[in-house]
């Protein structure tokens, strides 16, 4: 391997363990919430904090993404990667497409 793969890789490696710490902190956020509910009320809660995690990832994979980072438009909004079509590789910083989205 030379240099710029191993740099790559260990880019990679280091995004994809953030990005795996960030989604950790949602399971905090459902305890801190868990905590401050009443006994009767936790499932809901923790079910309500699951639900905003999946229909926010689904939203940004669908068009937040591509809006954020997709070329085409102008400066502001992109116009191309929704659902991640067309994504080149590597996309960002020497990055997995993969690896960027999860971040």
């Amino acid at each position: 391997m030379s240099g710029d793969e191993v740099k790559a890789l260990l880019d990679n490696t280091w995004v994809l363990v953030a990005a795996v710490l960030v989604i950790f902190m949602q399971a905090g956020f459902a305890y801190v919430e868990a905590g401050l509910t009443r006994a009767k009320d936790v499932a809901n809660i923790l079910m309500k904090n699951l639900m905003d995690f999946v229909i926010g990832a689904l939203a940004f994979f669908a068009v937040g993404f591509g809006l954020m980072f997709g070329a085409g438009g102008n400066d502001w909004i992109g116009t191309k990667l929704f659902f991640l079509g067309d994504v080149a590789d590597p996309f960002v910083f020497n990055l997995n497409p993969a690896t960027f989205f999860m971040f």
